[in-house]
């Protein structure tokens, strides 16, 4: 407290009025006047003093610096399907401990106010701070009615005397996406495109690129599926594709994603997850079977007839036979291409038909 002290003023005028008046300063209590001894001095509110014979009266006036107040607002957006509060961001300042009330919801935003903080010291830079949260975006601190509130790259904010002031900081859950990603692989004569598969997806409508190719292999791309909501299960069906290896669903990054016997994969908070499964043509196979009848005392076996084919070598078994006929059967050719012909020929035997 510092106290000031004018010179006397002499030569007044008993039972006459003198006006006492200050300006107000902001950040500072209102004072009001104390005279004494005057049993009869006015008061600031009546704005004067009336002095009496003789009197030497004493008029004095107190202002206080006002403390600023600082009250902390958290605002949480939970409309992806988050489902974090206040407590999950850890907000501190070194202005005092706060204490949150249990929070008002409008929709998907829910607000949480601090107690506020009183007692605190003007020009005094107090810090604001709290946790990342993974899933949301980080907030930036906004400081009101105080034009020179920090941020929170600054990491504080500065006090007016007599200011309260409310900063406030947002977080909003970032929703997820989904691409879906088919590989086709036709390296045994198939001919499938995406197309022939049908992929749907209850996260919205697959819109697939022309798709690159590479060696056997053909991948096209889904435009990445927005504005999804962590936590739901979404669904991932093809159709079977005759002549096709059935798929399986592989989720990344996320490790739980479902695959295609589940049928779903569910999303966390701000992952861009790629669903992507593969369908491979499967070869075709080829075997060979020979028959020799011997019922008019013939002997020839299936070595006699010298069976070849453009698929591959043929290997007979030693043959099996029910009365007079021998049934050979050779080994399968198999890593064949659908749509390529393959000859089929013999040697005539005399005596055979």
């Amino acid at each position: 407290t510092t106290t000031y002290t004018a010179l006397p003023l002499t030569g007044l005028i008993a039972g006459s009025p003198y006006s006492l008046s200050e300006a107000d300063e902001a950040g500072y209590g209102e004072g009001s006047w104390d005279c004494t001894p005057n049993a009869g001095g006015g008061t600031f509110n009546d704005g004067e003093v009336t002095l009496a014979p003789g009197e030497a009266a004493n008029c004095a006036i107190v202002n206080d610096d006002i403390a600023p107040t600082l009250t902390v607002v958290k605002q949480v957006v939970n409309d992806n399907g988050g489902s974090a509060s206040v407590a999950n961001f850890g907000i501190t300042t070194d202005a005092g401990d706060l204490v949150f009330d249990g929070g008002s919801t409008v929709d998907d935003t829910t607000t949480y106010t601090a107690l506020p903080l009183t007692g605190l010291t003007a020009g005094e830079p107090y810090t604001l701070a709290e946790l990342d949260v993974t899933g949301y975006s980080e907030g930036v601190w906004d400081c009101s009615p105080n034009v020179g509130g920090g941020t929170f790259d600054s990491g504080s904010v500065t006090l007016p005397l007599g200011e309260d002031v409310t900063c406030t900081i947002v977080n909003d859950d970032i929703a997820p996406s989904l691409t879906v990603v088919k590989q086709v692989v036709n390296d045994n004569g198939g001919s499938a495109t995406v197309t022939n598969f049908n992929l749907a997806s209850s996260a919205g409508d697959l819109v697939f690129d022309g798709g690159n190719t590479v060696g056997a292999t053909t991948t096209y791309t889904a435009t990445p599926l927005t504005g999804l909501s962590a936590g739901s299960p979404y669904w991932l069906v093809e159709d079977d594709v005759a002549g096709y290896s059935e798929g399986t669903w592989s989720c990344i990054p996320y490790v739980g994603g479902g695959d295609y016997d589940s049928g779903a994969v569910t999303l966390p908070l701000v992952e861009d997850v790629t669903c992507s499964i593969v369908n491979d043509d499967i070869a075709p196979t080829q075997t060979i079977v020979k028959q020799v009848v011997n019922d008019n005392v013939g002997s020839a076996t299936v070595n006699n007839f010298n069976l070849a084919t453009s698929a591959g070598d043929l290997v007979f078994d030693g043959g099996n036979t029910v009365e007079d006929t021998t049934t050979y059967a050779a080994t399968p050719l198999t890593g064949l291409t659908a749509g390529v012909p393959y000859s089929l020929a013999e040697q005539d035997v005399a005596d055979y038909s």
